[in-house]
């Protein structure tokens, strides 16, 4: 229930019955992947009106490639449409009439940072972004997933049963297309009465704001040492069971690439770890490891470790994860810099408050890593002039700053 509505408890209101929607209005669309059947689908959708709903599904935790699995498509006057991008027998060519067409419309998506990339791929890119999952964060819903935000808002119950699902088995079975064809079925309607509410209550442009923020981000840059994210890394002693997990965590990746498979599926961050802290160097030791029984690719995981245990001590990699970084993690504040920590409270003091006033999550207020960036510049000798010069170089946007900029600057008794 979001914040600023009674609960019907509250009004002692029986709650209506959420109506439950289990197949697309007109039936469920057929799976295209042909370059004539995308080209009539994108035809058919250039003759609707109005936002061009989409979603992809993906096969998260199952294959190594983010790519869309499925691209599920709804406008106004048009229907909805199913594509296979990976029957295409070039994507990038057989997508091409869809892009032509669609790219210059404006998209609707939920989660659309989730989603884009993928479109990104197959040189689908938005000219003009809305996303449902933004407008329900910025006016306080609390449950902002498609599934309950539909219901709360349209009264209608969608089966969502299929997300975790791996989408990239072939054939794909008729209740997942259900699934996928509902996630842009009633799309358009809820923006429609998210978007009436934000303009009743004067968030309309913070909603386009954070849209178009959204859809000018770009993908997010490679990692430093990606191996560093490594699960439960901290447990570590010593930079000879760091250099370990590193050599296993770049193997991993390299053999997840080849065979397309998510690296937990080959060898999970557990024993990667455990692996490191017992360092086998044969068989018989490697199967000692509690949890390998079942561990495929043996030879290549202990060729691995007895090539890191070769490395000599002046090559190990710094045992400290956050070494060389201009800002440290906040958590080493305190010790390191404890004016920058005295400033990052007073930050979070001052922009909960304001969150909790406006009933939305202080994170959607602003990001944490502006309000780091600002209160440990201030330690430095080339701090920022103004409090609104340094929240604009953190991209902070301009609806966030006339919310935030007068009261951190008041707090901490800087130059507006």
């Amino acid at each position: 229930m979001s914040k600023h509505i009674p609960t019907p408890s509250s009004l002692n209101i029986e709650p209506t019955p959420a109506v439950s929607v289990t197949t697309p209005r007109e039936g469920l669309p057929p799976l295209l992947s042909t370059p004539a059947q995308i080209a009539d689908a994108a035809a058919t959708l250039a003759a609707g009106s109005g936002f061009l709903a989409l979603d992809t599904e993906r096969a998260s935790g199952f294959t190594y490639s983010q790519r869309a699995q499925l691209i599920q498509l709804r406008r106004n006057g048009a229907g909805s449409f199913l594509i296979d991008p990976t029957r295409c027998a070039d994507p990038a060519t057989d997508i091409a009439p869809l892009a032509a067409v669609i790219n210059p419309l404006p998209w609707l998506l939920h989660a659309a940072d989730q989603d884009l990339p993928c479109l990104r791929q197959l040189g689908l890119t938005p000219h003009q972004l809305a996303d449902t999952l933004v407008a329900g964060r910025l006016l306080g819903y609390q449950k902002c997933n498609l599934g309950h935000l539909t219901e709360e808002v349209l009264g209608l119950h969608l089966n969502k049963s299929h997300g975790a699902e791996n989408w990239s088995r072939r054939p794909l079975p008729e209740s997942w297309l259900n699934y996928a064809a509902l996630d842009v079925e009633y799309l358009i309607e809820l923006w429609d009465a998210l978007y009436a509410e934000a303009l009743d209550r004067g968030r309309d442009e913070w909603i386009r704001q954070e849209c178009e923020f959204e859809r000018c981000k770009p993908d997010p840059a490679p990692k430093q040492d990606p191996w560093r994210s490594t699960s439960r890394i901290h447990i570590l002693k010593n930079r000879r069971e760091m250099e370990i997990v590193r050599r296993l965590w770049i193997s991993r990746d390299e053999l997840a690439s080849q065979k397309d498979i998510a690296p937990g599926r080959l060898l999970p961050d557990r024993l990667i770890i455990a692996l490191s802290e017992q360092k086998p160097t044969s068989e018989a030791e490697f199967k000692r490891v509690k949890g390998t029984q079942r561990t495929r690719h043996r030879s290549r995981w202990l060729d691995v470790i007895n090539a890191a245990l070769a490395v000599s001590e002046k090559d190990l990699p710094a045992f400290r994860p956050h070494a060389g970084r201009n800002i440290p993690h906040q958590s080493q504040w305190k010790r390191l810099n404890p004016a920058a920590a005295k400033n990052l409270a007073q930050c979070r003091a001052v922009t909960d408050e304001i969150a909790q006033q406006l009933a939305i999550d202080a994170q959607d207020l602003v990001a944490g890593e502006a309000l780091r960036a600002l209160s440990w510049s201030l330690t430095e000798q080339t701090s920022p002039p103004s409090v609104t010069e340094s929240l604009r170089s953190s991209q902070v946007r301009p609806w966030q700053i006339s919310q935030i900029a007068v009261p951190l600057s008041d707090a901490l008794h800087l130059p507006l």
